[in-house]
C-alpha cells in the first residue's frame, strides 16, 4: 500500500511548517528597500507605519507615497499596522529599519514583556548600542 503524504508534509502554509512572522518597523527608504525584498519572495510580511494616511496612501497607489515610490508592491502580500504593540504580538522576528536616534524611542512604546521570545535586527544608520529588553 503506498502512502500518501500529508497535507501538513506537503502544504508550505500548514501549522506543521510555519513561516516565520516577520514585522518591519519604519517606513523610509531602508525599510522600503528591504520591505521590496521581502516582497520579492512571496512571503507575507507585517510592516509597521506611524501615520494611518501613509497607509492608505500606500494601498491606494500600491507603492509607499514618501520614499522610493516607483517600487510597486502588491499590497495583498503586507500586513500593514498603524499600531506598534500590535505589530509586535503578530510577529516572530522584527527587522527595525529607523534611524538610530529614534530607535530607542520607537521599542519603548511597547511593554517590555511583548518583546519575549521575539528575534530582532537592526537595519538603521548610525546604530548606537544600547541595553537590550530582558
Amino acid at each position: 500500500m503506498k502512502e500518501t503524504p500529508s497535507k501538513s508534509a506537503t502544504d508550505p502554509k500548514s501549522s506543521a511548517t510555519p513561516e516565520t512572522k516577520i514585522g518591519l518597523i519604519g517606513s523610509g527608504s531602508w525599510a522600503t528597500a528591504l520591505a521590496k525584498i521581502l516582497h520579492e519572495t512571496g512571503q507575507e510580511f507585517n510592516w509597521y507605519f506611524r501615520f494611518r494616511s501613509q497607509i492608505r496612501a500606500f494601498k491606494k497607489q500600491g507603492h509607499n507615497p514618501n520614499y522610493l515610490t516607483s517600487v510597486s508592491f502588491d499590497t495583498s502580500k503586507i500586513h500593514f499596522y498603524s499600531d506598534l504593540t500590535k505589530l509586535v504580538e503578530e510577529s516572530d522576528t522584527l527587522l527595525l529599519c529607523t534611524p538610530s536616534p529614534y530607535l530607542k524611542g520607537i521599542l519603548q512604546k511597547v511593554q517590555p514583556e511583548k518583546y519575549k521570545g521575539k528575534g530582532a535586527t537592526s537595519w538603521g544608520k548610525r546604530l548606537k548600542f544600547m541595553r537590550t529588553v530582558q
